[in-house]
């Protein structure tokens, strides 16, 4: 009973890293173009990622998903201001 309930633990970890997605936030110049924020998003969405948020307010920007991570090693349009991983940030130690 205890290997079986280990090697399903294992496979359920192993699933989980293998099919995790990787979040992202992709941050654009202030002066994007409109044609220019659709259009990437339409490269993320044609590599086959999702966007989860999108940001109008205070910048334009949008949080997605894709399948890996290869997108944080592809060169980025010139409209693109930042990319970095979607993750909690705190403000202090405690």
């Amino acid at each position: 009973m205890r290997i079986y309930l280990l090697t399903a633990a294992l496979l359920l970890l192993y699933a989980t890293l293998v099919y995790a997605d990787y979040k992202y936030i992709l941050g654009l110049k202030s002066d994007a173009t409109d044609e220019e924020y659709k259009t990437a998003r339409k490269n993320i969405e044609s590599m086959g990622g999702k966007v989860t948020y999108e940001f109008h307010s205070t910048m334009k920007a949008f949080a997605f998903i894709v399948p890996d991570n290869t997108i944080a090693t592809k060169e980025q349009p010139a409209f693109v201001d930042f990319l970095e991983e979607d993750k909690t940030v705190h403000i202090y130690d405690k």
